[in-house]
């Protein structure tokens, strides 16, 4: 990246700044965006490990599998967070977890020798990268003690009001990997969840409103 893109960067995602200013422009210039549409790939587990991510518009979410092999959620990543900067710190030639968008996102993409090189030359963007892993490891550890106890419909259902109005795009097959549970569950609580008004269905996909959404919403309101 150029001078002038990275400042109009900063200027556009001021989150990210911090980030930005620890990064010398010397080393800025292996360094570009890209835009994940939602539900795309970021990485899988395996994977080798090649870039660090920094979120500058949207939501990213890390994912694993369970003992019953389906994909589940680990921890979102909101904007002015970090993808890929546990392994990276570690040394891992592999990646450990997955990761996608969960909306439409914009990412800053630092190559795997930068990131690398700044955590040997900056001590206060070490500092900020343990705090972001503190972050994580915590909300981790939160979110999926209390999200392992909710049943499939009511992860469904807090998918559901994150998605808004209109036809949801995801296949019933992402919808399980989202909600961390198998295709047929998945399929047993989109047929509930009709029955009992909080969604409509034409040809297979999910179609919400404006009504819907309140009722999902004050649903989990109730159950959570």
């Amino acid at each position: 990246m150029e001078p002038e893109e990275i400042k109009k960067l900063m200027q556009t995602y001021p989150i990210i700044s911090g980030w930005i200013q620890e990064l010398p422009e010397a080393l800025m210039y292996r360094c570009r965006l890209s835009y994940p549409s939602r539900g795309q790939s970021l990485f899988c587990k395996g994977d080798e490990m090649q870039k660090v991510y920094i979120v500058c518009r949207g939501n990213v979410i890390i994912t694993s599998s369970n003992l019953n092999g389906n994909e589940m959620g680990v921890v979102v990543v909101p904007e002015g967070a970090s993808v890929g900067e546990m392994e990276a710190m570690m040394g891992l030639p592999q990646l450990v977890y997955s990761a996608k968008a969960l909306t439409d996102c914009i990412l800053l993409e630092i190559p795997l020798g930068i990131f690398k090189r700044l955590m040997d030359i900056n001590h206060s963007f070490c500092k900020r990268l343990a705090m972001e892993l503190s972050r994580k490891l915590y909300s981790s550890s939160v979110s999926t003690v209390h999200y392992q106890s909710w049943p499939a419909q009511t992860r469904l259902k807090l998918f559901l009001i994150d998605c808004k109005e209109g036809k949801v795009l995801e296949t019933r097959e992402k919808l399980a990997e989202f909600c961390g549970v198998s295709t047929r569950t998945i399929n047993r609580c989109v047929n509930s969840l009709k029955e009992e008004g909080y969604l409509n269905l034409v040809k297979r996909k999910i179609l919400l409103d404006k009504e819907h959404i309140r009722k999902l919403t004050e649903s989990i309101a109730k159950e959570i």
